[in-house]
């Protein structure tokens, strides 16, 4: 797996996400405050996230916000 770019996040709050339509170009944000996690948290919230991009864990999301957008616009154009 190529390695995804990494992108800092003013905020203070501890966390991560991981996005991009496949591997290669995969992108992964994480907070200001992760440095206040211990380095067995940050490794398994950065495992976590890095997994999430080799299986493709948002496709389920993408593809279930499009439809429920197509239905949203069907039911205000029928109205």
């Amino acid at each position: 797996m190529p390695m995804p770019k990494f992108y800092l996040l003013p905020r203070r709050t501890a966390t991560a996400f991981a996005t991009g339509r496949d591997e290669k170009h995969a992108a992964m944000v994480v907070t200001e405050d992760i440095q206040t996690l211990d380095d067995a948290k940050l490794q398994s919230m950065l495992a976590r996230e890095l997994s999430r991009l080799k299986n493709r864990g948002w496709l389920g999301g993408t593809i279930t916000a499009s439809v429920t957008g197509a239905i949203s616009a069907l039911v205000d154009i029928g109205k």
